[in-house]
Parts: C-alpha cells; structure tokens; sequence
C-alpha cells in the first residue's frame, strides 16, 4: 500500500514538473524566462508556415466549373476559366494550366480540343499540344458575319462537333449550322428540335 501511494505521489511530482507547475503563459512573458512552452509553441509556428498547402481533389478544383467541364480519355478537365481562357486541370498531378489563353471552350473530342474566338474564328487544337492550334472556319466565312442573330458569336455557341469534315455548330440551344470543311460552303441553317 505505502508503495503504491509513491508511486501516486512520485506521478503526481513529475507532472508538475512537466507542465510547469501551474505557470502562466503570462507570467512567463512578465517574467522574461524561456521555457520549454514557449519554444514548443513557435517551432509549430514555424512548422505550420513552411509547410505547403496540399493540392486540391479534382472535385474542389472544378467544382466551380462542373458543369461546363469537358473530361478527356486520360481524365484530364478542361473547362472555360472567364475571361482567363481555356484551363487543364490535369487529375494525375492535381494542378491546373492555362493551355488556351484567349477562346470559349465548346468541346472535345479524342484527339481535339475545339473553341471559338473573340475574333470570331471557330478553332481547333491537338489535346497533347494546344499550341498547334488551326483555323477551322471564321464567322465571314461561315455567312454570319454581319448577322444580328450571331452578333455575339462566341457567347452564344454551345457546341462544335466535327463528322467526316462536316462541321455542325449549335448555337444558343435554337439553331444547328452544317459546314463542309472540304466543300468550304454551309449545307444548311437547321432549328435545333427541343429533346423528348
């Protein structure tokens, strides 16, 4: 009994002594002291600043762009940043990067990356290097240039899609333009029928 009692006491001596016996942490600064409590408390200071931030999940880095987001087959985003451009938010490195810095996304496909410009030129580039970036068609060229229904050309189109050299462009959820690349002509100005 008188040894477990020690042992109480014994445990009891060495906390205090551990946890400073009580001391404020103002009556240390009053006191001029360092102890080991101050020290402990700016070495995680010091940790907590050097240490980077982590990355962001995918689904916190897009999330502000989901819904005009375009996925490639490598899991890659991209998705139309304002008026800061095109951005890749690549999955596997969690980091994104402007790859377009002047153009409204539209769509993708396996190998492209399709968008539209402020100058109205309707373009295309490669998704492994978008700097080799080509002219598909331009609004003069497509008949809308002067066009009151296309004055906002690059707000309005939603959607390029491209079949065997034959362009179909969708606008504004009301209109489907037909381009043939290779005829260079419009084969027609269609309504868009409303989804069933």
């Amino acid at each position: 009994m008188k040894v477990r009692a020690l042992c109480i006491l014994s445990a009891i001596a060495l906390c205090l002594c551990l946890f400073g016996c009580g001391v404020q942490p103002d009556e240390i600064a009053t006191t001029g002291e360092i102890t080991s409590a101050e020290i402990t408390t700016t070495e995680i200071a010091t940790v907590e600043q050097t240490t980077a931030q982590e990355p962001l999940p995918w689904y916190e880095a897009i999330k502000d762009y989901a819904f005009g987001c375009q996925v490639d087959a490598q899991g890659n985003f991209y998705y139309n940043d304002g008026e800061q451009g095109i951005w890749r938010y690549k999955a596997d490195r969690l980091e994104a990067e402007c790859v377009i810095p002047e153009g409204k996304l539209c769509s993708i496909d396996e190998k492209y990356l399709y968008y539209v410009t402020a100058s109205r030129s309707i373009m295309r580039a490669p998704l492994d290097d978008p700097e080799k970036k080509e002219v598909l068609v331009t609004a003069q060229q497509l008949g809308i240039d002067d066009n009151e229904f296309y004055e906002d050309f690059q707000y309005y189109l939603l959607r390029i899609e491209l079949h065997k050299n034959i362009l179909f462009l969708q606008w504004h959820a009301r209109k489907l333009l037909v381009y043939d690349l290779n005829k260079k002509r419009v084969l027609s100005y269609l309504p868009v029928l409303p989804a069933m």
